[in-house]
């Protein structure tokens, strides 16, 4: 894949009735202390007033790219719209009810650059809608396939990495690998669409080079986590976990029950991480969210 520009960021923004928290979100990708990025936002057919938000910034910062779905098609969909359109040699990823500290994409690319990465992540603190109080994920130094298959260690909001290198991957809701089997008459798509992609980007990596996967411990994001949300239906995600080892990466019975012994584990481990306040992290736009 040849990118437009070489040095530029291509920021991904999928929204779907967001108009009270894509303003934010928006927001802190434009106060980026790294300023050679465009943002491409993908209006998923929202009926509330996302696309006049939307607008409204794209008029003041020609930075910003503004996209419709033809159809509602959900994220994986949304993202692959904003991956074709991307003109940089980066791709990075915002959910529109998320945020970024202003200084992320500047130390990422640091990051990769130092340690001749084409993978970045970072910690990254998760919190309740409408709370003052929040969790950091701390992220680890590196990771590989085989560790990730314990569970997921990157946060999607916190992703840049080099298509140059390792070429455009798209997002897939799973409902390919459904067709036929046992569990097709229960569920029609496997979530976790961007835990998959990682996977594939990484076994793609020789594992002699896990140098190449390059995580920051400071937190460089603000995940929201609503009630109701995807995030916080348990049982629904250890569902697609397993149908993640057995349909897309055709894992052994017995090997898929030993990682999904280890990702109850690591999710028990994920809850014990410490308490910090969003004003602690310095955020300028936290009383905004």
């Amino acid at each position: 894949m040849c990118a437009e520009d070489p040095n530029l960021v291509s920021i991904i923004m999928p929204a779907y009735n967001c108009e009270d928290t894509i303003e934010n979100s928006i927001i802190s990708a434009l106060h980026q202390t790294f300023t050679h990025f465009e943002l491409i936002i993908i209006d998923d057919q929202s009926i509330d007033k996302t696309a006049e938000v939307i607008r409204r910034f794209a008029e003041q910062d020609k930075r910003i790219k503004f996209l419709k779905t033809v159809q509602n098609g959900g994220p994986a969909k949304a993202r692959n719209i904003g991956i074709s359109a991307a003109r940089g040699r980066y791709l990075a990823f915002l959910d529109s009810d998320d945020a970024w500290l202003p200084r992320k994409l500047e130390i990422q690319l640091g990051a990769m650059q130092k340690n001749n990465a084409v993978f970045c992540f970072s910690s990254y603190v998760i919190f309740r809608h409408g709370s003052l109080y929040g969790t950091v994920y701390r992220a680890p130094e590196t990771t590989s396939f085989e560790l990730m298959l314990s569970g997921s260690v990157v946060g999607c909001l916190t992703v840049v990495y080099d298509r140059v290198m390792l070429g455009d991957h798209l997002f897939s809701n799973g409902a390919e690998y459904l067709e036929g089997s046992f569990w097709s008459k229960f569920i029609n798509y496997i979530g976790h669409e961007d835990y998959s992609t990682w996977l594939k980007i990484f076994q793609k990596i020789d594992s002699k080079s896990s140098k190449l996967i390059v995580g920051v411990s400071e937190p460089l994001a603000l995940y929201r986590l609503r009630e109701g949300s995807f995030s916080a239906s348990k049982i629904r995600s250890a569902i697609f976990q397993f149908l993640i080892y057995r349909l897309i990466f055709k894992l052994s019975l017995a090997r898929s029950l030993y990682h999904m012994v280890c990702y109850f584990y690591n999710a028990l481990v994920k809850r014990a991480v410490r308490f910090v306040r969003r004003s602690d992290l310095e955020y300028r736009f936290a009383e905004r969210i």
